[in-house]
């Protein structure tokens, strides 16, 4: 019977002699070397990881227990929002301030700025990992709005902007633990505390009208009042919503020739105006940005020069998602639209009302694409 010691000792050459092979076959593959070994014979192959879904339906969108510490705790660098799933930032379960306080205008430029050049980097970096360094930068990108700018529960206006300032200065410290666990916890609460929304009442209709109409907003508010108001949640309404916006795979358009080099990227004139020009309640979609997000990145004079890139930056992400250099994935992501069931007459006693629905999209994608689409 044979035993250990009638053969040479693992990891010689005799033995990778005696077997007919080599050493490395005795050495099992490491699942992320096996990953990049991929995606380079793809790149060697004209492929790279490019060959995304027409319509956006892949990506990464799955969080990564791998960027984990060994303990299981949060990394302290950029990659910690990787461990979340891209929908927990694209959809916000939490409320955004309408306005920028003051105060950090600035800050709250330079941490933007910092985001969308990340995301611009990850669009031009192809080659291994390409996806994943999209889905990194995507995700701050896409929960820049509630991680930094979210509304305490209660506080005035200056004890907004501390709150929002300490999120801020984390960032630029590199305490990433810190505020993204802040705001892991108040999602959480905010998922406890949430409720099915009922059926407004005449009386919180004509409530919200007045407070419309004390901001100076008396044409909303005047809706808000002789309206229907918003529906109930329910399988019914959610019925009607699917039933008056039908969910169809539409077919891929042909591709789309390449920009001449040297010309003119999408024109983007119009964008600073119409978020200039559109009230602070509306213009806000699943991600919470709002125009008010908006409006200091090209109003505000600052000093730092990174806060000084935020809206140019911001211009060059609305020329790669017109020109569609964004992949399909990231496009249809920073496209999800807010649908509110808005209530057409008041239904006869017992009955459930008849709802229309009403979209709503983030305030980025509307000012990018006011020159190309037209109003309905």
């Amino acid at each position: 019977m044979a035993v250990a010691a009638d053969y040479p000792a693992y990891g010689s050459d005799a033995l990778s002699a005696l077997a007919g092979t080599t050493l490395d076959a005795f050495t099992q593959p490491d699942p992320e070397d096996e990953d990049v070994e991929e995606e380079q014979q793809n790149a060697a192959n004209g492929k790279d990881d490019d060959g995304w879904d027409a319509q956006g339906l892949d990506g990464d969108r799955d969080g990564d227990d791998s960027v984990l510490l060994p303990n299981g705790d949060l990394p302290n660098t950029l990659e910690i929002v990787r461990a979340f799933d891209l929908k927990d930032f694209a959809v916000s379960p939490v409320t955004t301030v309408e306005f920028v306080p003051v105060q950090v205008m600035e800050k709250w430029a330079k941490v933007f700025a910092h985001i969308a050049l990340a995301l611009k980097d990850a669009l031009d970096s192809p080659g291994p990992g390409h996806t994943r360094r999209i889905g990194e930068a995507l995700r701050w990108y896409c929960g820049a709005p509630q991680i930094f700018l979210r509304s305490s529960s209660r506080g005035d206006y200056h004890r907004q902007g501390r709150h929002i300032e300490g999120r801020l200065d984390a960032f630029i410290g590199g305490n990433y633990t810190t505020f993204i666990g802040w705001w892991r916890a108040k999602c959480e609460r905010a998922g406890r505390m949430r409720k099915p929304r009922k059926r407004q009442s005449s009386d919180q209709r004509w409530a919200l009208c007045v407070q419309q109409i004390v901001r100076s907003f008396v044409g909303t508010g005047l809706k808000k009042g002789e309206g229907g108001g918003v529906g109930p949640t329910g399988a019914r309404t959610e019925g009607q919503m699917m039933d008056k916006h039908p969910q169809e795979r539409w077919q891929p358009l042909e591709p789309v020739a390449d920009r001449p080099h040297g010309a003119d990227g999408a024109g983007l004139s119009l964008c600073e105006k119409v978020i200039a020009a559109t009230k602070p309640i509306f213009g806000v979609g699943p991600r919470g940005l709002r125009p008010g997000h908006l409006k200091p990145l090209f109003q505000g004079f600052f000093m730092d020069d990174e806060a000084r890139e935020a809206w140019p930056l911001f211009l060059d992400l609305g020329r790669r998602y017109l020109d569609g250099v964004m992949p399909p994935w990231v496009r249809r992501t920073l496209n999800k639209e807010l649908l509110t069931p808005l209530v057409k007459a008041a239904p006869p006693p017992g009955r459930e009302p008849d709802c229309r629905p009403a979209k709503g999209r983030d305030m980025d994608i509307s000012g990018w694409t006011a020159e190309t689409l037209p109003k309905r």
